[in-house]
């Protein structure tokens, strides 16, 4: 599996009676029963295709130094998803079971693989030492060091959790 269908594995959840769930804000809130394998299947393919969007506009606004453009695009992406999760779950019945934390790192840890996790580990760690070295070498730049310290550091965070998780789950 490739990068994006790891991030939006920690959406979906199959309950103990095998049907499947969707939480479009993942541990964070309500879980849906969804129709049928296709639905969810077409819920997980316009995810995706919505994180690959957010990412590389975010992304490619910010290359060119325009923050407050990439900032702008994040609200409007966010503003975007609200509406589209709303539109999804209008028909759908409300799960009474939640997705824990555990349960959603779970699912995008073994949807990442070893290899992918360990990469995104150590590029979260690179950039941290680049907020690091940045912090210390120049001065004007130090908001937006710190500000690579703090989101790659918690990225490291998560992803070491994960790996954790990974490793304690495995089958012998």
């Amino acid at each position: 599996m490739g990068y994006f269908d790891g991030l939006t594995s920690g959406n979906f959840k199959t309950a103990k009676d095998g049907r499947k769930l969707f939480f479009p804000w993942g541990y964070l809130g309500r879980g849906y029963v969804l129709a049928s394998e296709r639905d969810g299947e077409r819920m997980r393919r316009q995810l995706k295709i919505y994180y690959i969007v957010m990412l590389a506009a975010i992304v490619g606004t910010s290359g060119v130094h325009a923050y407050i453009i990439s900032a702008a695009v994040a609200v409007l992406a966010i503003i975007f998803y609200l509406i589209w999760s709303r539109y999804q779950v209008a028909g759908l019945t409300p799960s009474s079971e939640g997705l824990s934390f555990r349960e959603a790192s779970s699912s995008q840890a073994r949807a990442f693989g070893p290899r992918i996790l360990w990469l995104l580990e150590i590029c979260a760690l690179v950039f941290v030492a680049g907020g690091v070295f940045l912090y210390a070498n120049d001065p004007a730049s130090r908001p937006i060091a710190l500000l690579t310290i703090v989101f790659f550091g918690c990225c490291a965070a998560l992803i070491s959790y994960q790996l954790v998780i990974r490793r304690r789950t495995k089958a012998p």
